[in-house]
């Protein structure tokens, strides 16, 4: 029975991983399973059996749920309105453009709609050379890999780097790659998770973190925005 409740709940955090702005972590947390899964996936090695046990359920329902929603979600995306625009982010992308500052958009999606639209909704703000998705990388969040990734595909080091994130695993993933990470509350987890994810300050929206954009900047020169 608690094998069958952890493939459930990896069909669930499955399913989040399939669909724009839905973290598989912030899932994850919901489910009470995220710092059991971290640690299983950070300490495998220290108990490989115990961790294995852990882990295999819960990657079986990932599996099963991608295989099952991958093509309703690629077939709605085509049919379907796209979900909205974080409100704000249009804004503060055109601001860091501006000003010269790279973006690289960062995603543990590897849909081609998704990415598709991606571009098209941001056109002229980003560009498919400067994206990382699940293609790209062996390990995801909150492995720092994509991130790494990030910052190669800018040019920059880490210390020349922003991140901004929503969830806690991306947040794990920014600090571990050595980026000054900012974390913008655009869910319902309260600002304590994402700090005890280890964000160097925590934003209510958008609108706020351009509002404090000049004095991120001034911390150091040139910083790249991923």
């Amino acid at each position: 029975m608690n094998n069958l409740l952890l493939v459930l709940k990896g069909f669930f955090i499955g399913i989040a991983n399939v669909i724009p702005g839905v973290s598989g972590g912030t899932i994850a947390l919901i489910l009470g399973i995220y710092e059991k899964l971290v640690d299983s996936i950070s300490n495998l090695f220290k108990d490989l059996k115990r961790n294995i046990l852990f882990l295999l359920p819960i990657g079986i329902g990932i599996i099963l749920s991608i295989i099952v929603f991958s093509r309703v979600i690629e077939y709605s995306y085509s049919t379907f309105p796209f979900p909205e625009q974080i409100e704000g982010v249009y804004d503060l992308m055109t601001e860091l453009k501006e000003r010269g500052i790279k973006i690289c958009i960062v995603t543990g999606s590897g849909q081609n709609s998704v990415l598709n639209r991606i571009c098209k909704d941001f056109e002229g703000l980003i560009h498919k050379d400067l994206m990382v998705t699940s293609h790209d990388v062996q390990h995801g969040k909150p492995q720092p890999d994509p991130y790494l990734m990030g910052i190669q595909k800018v040019g920059a080091s880490a210390e020349e780097c922003i991140v901004v994130e929503n969830a806690p695993m991306g947040i794990k993933a920014g600090k571990a790659a050595g980026c000054y990470t900012v974390a913008v509350n655009t869910g319902p987890l309260p600002n304590s998770i994402l700090e005890d994810a280890g964000a160097d300050v925590v934003f209510k929206t958008m609108k706020e973190l351009q509002n404090n954009l000049p004095s991120l900047l001034t911390v150091e020169k040139n910083k790249i925005n991923i």
